[in-house]
């Protein structure tokens, strides 16, 4: 997946993403979030390609919504392939 270009922080310590993401295959736009990750917010808003661990669950604030919860973030194994120092 990618960011859409609207994920950002959130929360009242500023330690949660809320993501707009892009499926790489068949570019659907999925809303996320993802708890007490913001330190992958940087890499996350580089247009770079990243695996996530997710469960799927109904958004209590928008009730009906379904979002996906994030339970891992990480650069895609392309990536990783491309940069193995980083």
């Amino acid at each position: 997946v990618y960011d859409y270009g609207t994920s950002k922080v959130v929360g009242r310590n500023q330690g949660h993403i809320k993501l707009e993401l892009v499926d790489s295959k068949s570019s659907n736009i999925m809303n996320g979030i993802a708890f007490g990750q913001s330190s992958h917010v940087r890499y996350i808003k580089t247009k770079h390609s990243f695996d996530i661990c997710y469960t799927i669950e109904e958004n209590t604030h928008r009730k009906g919504e379904i979002q996906l919860l994030i339970e891992n973030i990480q650069p895609s194994s392309t990536f990783r392939q491309s940069y193995p120092e980083l």
